[in-house]
């Protein structure tokens, strides 16, 4: 008889165990979820909700494709071009090409080497001589609107009358000598304290520039921000 009784209890216990967690169990996600958060499938969360948004969606899946095909035709007659360009006017280019070696590597020829000279001042400005701050900045920005040397500007005319202008390999190698005189620019102003008219005139002449390394430019940009 105490066997069963301790049995009965047993049994008794277990099914109020049961009994008490089955509501748990059966319960939905959203009533085990925090509150104030509302569960969602995870179909609802990524799948479109109408077929308009399939349809809207779809369209604009086209239209990026389209713009795509549209770039990359461009870009292959753009090649094309170039290629019947460079075919046709080959000694033209070869010529041009070595009249731009001479300017680079100029040797112990002085007048060649001063037509390749980055634009800026021969000699870097005595910062002890009478000059003011303002007089020192006026001249060095001065040279700011033509960043080409001058036996450069010969040769941009020069691509210009024998229709080379537009390859890529010409316009690179014109850019590469406006970056280098801009910097030369760059390097005189900063030997003195520079006006913050200075560094936006500054900054402003090397927009559009190709060559223009990003970090210089992000680095005067922030001093001229903190200057202000």
């Amino acid at each position: 008889m105490v066997s069963s009784g301790v049995s009965d209890t047993g049994n008794s216990a277990a099914s109020e165990t049961e009994s008490s967690a089955v509501p748990y169990m059966a319960g939905t996600v959203s009533d085990v979820a925090p509150a104030g958060v509302t569960a969602a499938s995870p179909a609802s969360a990524t799948l479109p909700t109408s077929t308009a948004e399939r349809v809207l969606n779809a369209k604009r899946e086209v239209m990026q494709l389209a713009a795509n095909v549209t770039k990359s035709l461009q870009e292959k007659e753009k090649l094309s071009q170039a290629i019947q360009v460079e075919t046709h006017l080959h000694r033209e280019i070869f010529r041009w090409m070595s009249a731009m070696q001479e300017l680079l590597w100029p040797g112990a020829d002085e007048q060649k080497a001063a037509l390749g000279r980055p634009v800026g001042p021969s000699a870097p400005l005595n910062t002890q001589s009478s000059l003011s701050v303002l007089e020192y900045n006026r001249a060095i920005l001065g040279y700011l609107p033509a960043l080409l040397p001058v036996g450069l500007v010969h040769m941009e005319k020069a691509a210009a009358l024998v229709g080379i202008e537009t390859l890529d390999d010409v316009a690179l190698a014109l850019d590469a000598f406006r970056w280098m005189s801009w910097t030369n620019l760059c390097l005189h102003l900063l030997r003195n304290a520079p006006t913050t008219t200075s560094l936006r005139r500054l900054l402003d002449g090397a927009r559009g520039l190709t060559m223009a390394d990003d970090k210089i430019m992000k680095l005067l940009a922030s001093v001229l921000q903190r200057a202000v």
